[in-house]
């Protein structure tokens, strides 16, 4: 199947940061609100699944980039932020 691995990439660069002390480094993740299937907005079943992958790449579960984060600096805030438009 698919596999993204842009998480990975954010999880790993944030490690290297901390661990050489980087204070400049930041990552900005900015999101849809709401996902558009060609161009609008849709309410249903399928707008739910994606937004619950992004909660689940986020911050939901041992492999997310927030909880893998944990591990490596107490403050994940510091090095990366998560916003919507």
């Amino acid at each position: 199947g698919v596999r993204n691995r842009v998480g990975s990439a954010i999880v790993e660069r944030v490690k290297r940061a901390a661990r050489d002390g980087e204070t400049d480094f930041r990552v900005t993740v900015v999101l849809p609100l709401t996902p558009a299937m060609g161009g609008q907005p849709r309410y249903d079943g399928s707008c739910r699944q994606v937004v619950g992958w992004h909660y689940k790449t986020i911050c939901r579960g041992g492999g997310s980039i927030l909880e893998r984060l944990a591990s490596v600096t107490d403050d994940p805030s510091r090095y990366v932020g998560f916003y919507g438009l």
